[in-house]
């Protein structure tokens, strides 16, 4: 029982306790906010050891609150997160949502999802060398940390080279549907460049940009036509993953 209040008092009026752990799976230190109304009634920029070794505890007053707990190198105390013009997002696990909180003692696990996609890209098989490359650009610069939606703005990162074959990059969570401008995906090579709708084949094949957890993209190019075939999930042990042609 919490010292403030006797056992006389009525327990409504008393302050409770929130125990807060975060599910596994994400290694990085959370930054921590949370909110009654228009009120931020806590802040952690830094939370590691708390979460990490048992649970992190708070007392607050009684009634309805929001909580944004989200994992990152770069967010600091923002609630808005952005990439830099030339740069890819950052590995970001969030989640954001409401309780009550109504009992002398509550616990809520946070469990942090995934708010990134990774698409991996192969080159084509007739390129040789290393003239060849892609870029990707989009309407969706970042996410809205509160509410975890796609926060608009101009976008655009070359891939990162892996090998001589494949090359990725990280792209945020982008609106559902078809929007006025989607993700563009640009090959660069000796013969010049060449534009291919990456939004339009997603959405073809069944991507969903409103699941909790984003799932990766994995694209390939046809050997004869250069047509872009659209893969969605884990990459399969030979190298296949699920590719559909579009």
């Amino acid at each position: 029982m919490l010292s403030a209040c006797s056992v006389k008092t009525d327990r409504s009026l008393c302050p409770g306790l929130l125990s807060l752990r975060v599910e596994d799976g994400v290694t990085g230190a959370v930054r921590l906010s949370l909110w009654k109304g228009e009120e931020c009634v806590l802040e952690e920029p830094d939370l590691l050891p708390e979460l990490r070794d048992g649970s992190y505890e708070i007392i607050l007053s009684r009634g309805r609150y929001f909580i944004s707990a989200a994992s990152g190198r770069s967010l600091g105390r923002k609630t808005v997160y952005t990439v830099s013009p030339g740069c890819q997002m950052d590995s970001v696990f969030a989640w954001a949502g409401g309780f009550s909180l109504l009992e002398d003692e509550q616990s809520l696990s946070v469990d942090l999802r995934k708010q990134f996609a990774t698409v991996h890209i192969r080159k084509p098989v007739s390129f040789s060398g290393d003239d060849w490359g892609f870029m990707m650009r989009g309407a969706v610069d970042g996410i809205d940390l509160l509410t975890l939606t796609p926060h608009q703005g101009a976008f655009w990162c070359m891939a990162e080279r892996e090998d001589d074959w494949y090359c990725s990059l990280r792209i945020p969570r982008q609106v559902a549907g078809i929007p006025d401008e989607g993700l563009g995906l640009v090959l660069e090579s000796f013969d010049g460049r060449q534009s291919f709708d990456l939004t339009l084949q997603l959405l073809r094949s069944g991507y969903d940009w409103t699941a909790p957890q984003l799932e990766d993209i994995y694209v390939d190019f046809d050997a004869v036509d250069m047509q872009m075939q659209v893969g969605i999930g884990d990459w399969a042990s030979d190298g296949s993953g699920r590719i559909e042609t579009i």
